[in-house]
């Protein structure tokens, strides 16, 4: 169902009941969002962070954007504790460090 609107009616009811808006009111800007940084890491890489009372390190899996508090890059990580063991977890940017890949 679709609502005709009429414009320069000084924002009275029409003879068939739409609301007239009135002309010439500025519309709010759009605050521009910030642009977000650059990624440390891409898919593929080795990472290494705090897990329980040590380090562990995985593989990033997934770029999850700035979604986390503050806006902070979230990143998709695979660990592999033993072969046919992995776990994925979401790790922000600030607590991952990178790891030399093995040659």
């Amino acid at each position: 169902m679709t609502f005709p609107v009429l414009i320069g009616d000084g924002g009275r009811f029409s003879r068939n009941g739409t609301i007239a808006l009135v002309k010439g009111i500025p519309m709010a800007k759009r605050k521009k969002q910030p642009r977000e940084p650059e990624p440390l890491f891409k898919v593929g890489d080795r990472v290494s962070f705090p897990f329980g009372s040590g380090e562990v390190s995985g593989i990033v899996v997934e770029d999850r954007g700035c979604l986390g508090i503050g806006g902070r890059r979230l990143y998709g990580i695979r660990i592999e504790f033993s072969p046919g063991d992995s776990r994925y977890t979401e790790m922000p940017e600030v607590e991952l460090t990178a790891v030399a890949q093995p040659s």
